[in-house]
């Protein structure tokens, strides 16, 4: 197995809000060869890092994966979730 690193950025989204994006990488490794970004938002349930087969094998072939916390998630609070659902898709 290889060791992998995490890390917690935020990017801002349209209306100003700050959007988590948790990206794994595997250490002492070359640049990543691509990315795999993985989104969802939805009824409030937040998107945790937790094993994945599927991302598991996109690190193993060179890959970046990352985890974008959209909008429609509860991960920061109930306000920050509904300032972008339905109409207000800014994320």
């Amino acid at each position: 197995g290889s060791m992998i690193q995490a890390k917690l950025d935020r990017y801002e989204s349209q209306d100003g809000a700050e959007i988590p994006i948790q990206v794994f990488t595997r250490t002492g490794k070359a640049a990543p060869r691509f990315a795999y970004l993985f989104m969802y938002g939805n009824i409030g349930l937040p998107t945790l890092a937790a094993y994945n087969r599927k991302f598991q094998l996109m690190l193993e072939l060179g890959g970046l994966v990352a985890i974008a916390n959209i909008r429609g998630g509860g991960e920061l609070g109930l306000r920050w979730q509904k300032a972008g659902t339905f109409g207000k898709w800014e994320s």
